[in-house]
């Protein structure tokens, strides 16, 4: 399993408690990385090399979601899994570009044309919770909440309502409108004659 732009490596533990093996890939300067990923984009490893690419929360963070997506095609065998989620509502973090956000068909196309086929995709946060989310973190920065004493007691009124906001929505509604999507993709299968198969 690689994980791309993997940060602290928040996904590592899951991912040795079921037996694989797990490596990072990250930006140069990131000491927990295992694996460069280059200026051009590209890990300097073999066509087909992993069994399982995670990518989480980054796809909004690279300049060419394509090329990105293309290297992650690459990296992957022909029978291998894609779990990757992004944005489709959330504030302007840049960490340090942030670029993108996406409507579920929008990311779907995005990763068909990307050449892979979408298996799973689910929303999490669907519009209304997504919203009160919005206005939880505007108000906690702007009234800087944290040096307050009423501070903790807002965060936790605040996320009762988005859980309870959030039954109104079912699995349907916040896959239309998600604040988070989390997709399982596959490659798609390559025609006879090594010619890529529809989408890519």
């Amino acid at each position: 399993v690689v994980e791309l732009g993997c940060g602290n490596r928040p996904y590592e533990a899951a991912v040795l408690a079921t037996g694989a093996a797990y490596e990072g890939a990250d930006l140069k300067g990131n000491a927990h990385n295992d694996r460069v990923i280059g200026d051009d984009g590209r890990v300097d490893v073999a066509d087909g090399y992993y069994d399982l690419v995670v990518s989480a929360q980054v796809l909004e963070h690279v300049p060419d979601p394509k090329a990105y997506l293309a290297e992650s095609l690459r990296l992957l065998k022909p029978d291998g899994c894609l779990i990757l989620s992004t944005h489709g509502t959330w504030p302007y973090h840049p960490e340090p570009n942030d670029y993108w956000r996406w409507t579920a068909t929008g990311l779907r196309k995005t990763l068909e044309d990307s050449g892979f086929v979408v298996e799973g995709f689910e929303g999490l946060v669907g519009l209304i919770p997504a919203g009160l989310h919005l206005i939880q973190d505007h108000l906690y920065k702007r009234l800087a909440m944290s040096k307050r004493w009423y501070g903790k007691s807002f965060v936790w009124l605040m996320q009762g309502l988005i859980a309870a906001a959030d039954r109104l929505h079912g699995a349907d509604g916040r896959a239309r409108d998600g604040m988070i999507y989390v997709v399982r993709a596959r490659p798609a299968p390559r025609q006879p004659g090594g010619s890529a198969g529809p989408g890519r």
